[in-house]
């Protein structure tokens, strides 16, 4: 999930963009490739973990705790771009 977060911030955040140095750009786009690995070894894992031959059902428990996690991980990241 943190690869995710990396992702987002290097390409939506613009740290990207506004790297000059091509030094930094060279070590911004090693990041970025390492986060993109991590992002798909993540959806691979996850899938091969949620896998099942039979039919679980529908868990209204499980939506729930998703949503809380979102809305708590999503505070806590950009609380300080509101902050500073």
């Amino acid at each position: 999930m943190l690869g995710v977060v990396i992702n987002h911030l290097i390409m939506q955040g613009g740290v990207l963009h506004a790297s000059t140095n091509s030094g930094k750009t060279a070590i911004i786009w090693l990041v970025e490739i390492v986060a993109y690995l991590s992002v798909d070894c993540y959806i691979l894992i996850s899938g091969y973990v949620n896998y099942s031959d039979t039919y679980k059902g529908y868990k209204f428990n499980r939506i729930v705790d998703l949503w809380f996690q979102v809305v708590f991980w999503g505070i806590i990241l950009y609380l300080p771009s509101f902050l500073g």
